[in-house]
């Protein structure tokens, strides 16, 4: 096999990120966009040892669930990867996914990942339903970009159009493009002398061309990414991502608050963000987003799930495997801004959540203030140190656990089951780590009895689970 032969191959199974999986000559290939059952003709672009990936050209025999994708930019851009698939179909590799992570990974054994793995809970919304997004902005040789990035590259695919963010958020480009028109027409007209007394086609050193001068003179040089968040009234929180040292004129902000106000987007707050603090530029740093009857204040760097509706089927869910009766202690690890931490307050004795962010501490304990929740308090610090703390003086009777992706440090999984919680209910958005971690606790005396998927991002491959288990006696 050889980089850039083309071969005409059968699927027969869906990887992990849900790109098709052939077998040509002893080898597996992995074909991104391709569906079980269908025949393809794929051209090699990379070849390992035992694999190779492909780049499909084109679909010779079609699956009943190819659909065609809604989003025009869809073969460019990297930000999802399953709109070619049927949303039934989807639902069913999502499954697959977490029950082949818990048998390959976990190494339980299959007839107990059936009994445990249900089907997959679907999203109220599988299009606009995004309440977060990061773009990707690039400045360069006189052409401002901005969106989510094409496959296999850093560079941002330029477009208003994308099916899971909402319209509104959308208008938030159409705004920062039109802003990026007028300053350099100005700034061009003036040959490069500005009112913010700087002279931004000077700036580019010698034997670089007109391009490289262009793209000094947009307002936007220096963002790297633009961060959005909006809520269930329509608002929206920008963050402007830069680099140290950049600076905002007051003469583009207003410009910028000018077009967002004529692309009707209702913004809370405009933020510059250089990664170590954040200047608001106008407005506030926070706003409310209300989930399950709770409210929340939420920052710009906060984490929340991103698929609002959906989430609140997640915390129902994780609540309902945990049995709460109204007297349980609980303790909430990686506890964010307290969403989860909160909702089990309305259902149990005392919680304690726990989070290593100082920021999102600081958000809770205004949450845990906004909701009159006092049985309810927050612990600053790293989480085996602070269960470690904790269970000096009470034993929990459930732990929450919600780690990033990256999943659960063994110490920490060890210093909650020196804890002995009776249960443990793990949140994960991600099945490999989630099936490594429930093996730890399989192997430290808790049995699962029920995984239950949501499909959290729909048009991704990207499947949420929550997972109940039980202290065995």
């Amino acid at each position: 096999m050889r980089l850039g032969q083309t071969y005409e191959v059968v699927i027969d199974r869906l990887g992990f990120q849900g790109e098709g999986v052939a077998r040509v000559e002893g080898f597996t290939v992995f074909v991104p966009g391709a569906l079980i059952g269908e025949r393809v003709v794929a051209r090699m672009e990379r070849v390992e040892r035992s694999f190779a990936r492909a780049v499909l050209l084109q679909v010779v025999e079609a699956a009943e669930e190819r659909v065609l994708p809604r989003c025009s930019v869809y073969a460019e851009c990297g930000g999802c990867n399953l709109q070619h698939m049927s949303a039934e179909a989807q639902l069913r590799m999502k499954k697959m996914t977490v029950m082949d992570a818990l048998e390959r990974i976990g190494r339980f054994p299959k007839e107990d990942v059936r009994a445990w793995v249900r089907d997959v809970i679907p999203s109220p919304n599988v299009w606009q339903y995004r309440n977060k997004v990061t773009w990707t902005v690039s400045v360069e040789a006189g052409r401002f970009a901005v969106g989510f990035v094409e496959e296999g590259s850093h560079d941002p695919v330029d477009t208003d159009d994308c099916a899971i963010v909402p319209e509104h958020v959308l208008r938030i480009v159409k705004a920062m493009r039109r802003v990026d028109e007028a300053v350099r027409g100005a700034d061009m007209e003036r040959g490069g002398e500005t009112e913010r007394g700087v002279d931004r086609s000077a700036a580019s050193s010698p034997g670089q061309g007109a391009g490289t001068s262009a793209a000094m003179l947009s307002p936007w040089r220096g963002v790297h990414h633009v961060r959005v968040r909006t809520n269930g009234a329509a608002e929206v929180l920008i963050a402007l991502l830069v680099a140290p040292g950049v600076t905002f004129s007051p003469e583009d902000v207003r410009l910028f608050r000018i077009e967002l106000e004529a692309q009707r987007v209702k913004v809370v707050g405009l933020i510059a963000d250089d990664g170590v603090a954040e200047r608001v530029l106008f407005g506030q740093a926070q706003m409310e987003e209300r989930i399950a009857g709770l409210a929340f204040g939420v920052s710009s760097r906060s984490f929340m799930q991103v698929n609002p509706a959906q989430a609140e089927r997640l915390y129902a869910e994780a609540l309902a495997l945990a049995g709460l009766t109204g007297t349980q202690r609980v303790w909430d690890i990686y506890a964010g801004i307290g969403t989860l931490t909160l909702m089990a307050g309305r259902q149990a004795g005392s919680v304690v959540g726990v989070e290593i962010v100082e920021e999102a501490v600081r958000d809770a304990q205004m949450n845990i203030e906004r909701n009159g929740m006092h049985h309810v308090r927050m612990m600053l610090g790293d989480a085996q140190d602070v269960v470690s703390r904790l269970a000096e003086d009470e034993r929990p009777d459930v732990v929450f656990l919600d780690p990033p992706r990256a999943g659960c440090e063994k110490r920490v999984l060890d210093a909650i089951c020196d804890a002995a919680p009776a249960r443990i209910v793990y949140v994960s958005c991600n099945s490999a780590t989630l099936a490594r971690d429930l093996r730890i606790l399989a192997d430290r005396g808790y049995a699962v009895d029920v995984a239950q998927p949501l499909d959290m991002f729909p048009q991704t491959s990207h499947v949420e689970c929550v997972v109940s288990t039980y202290r065995v006696d």
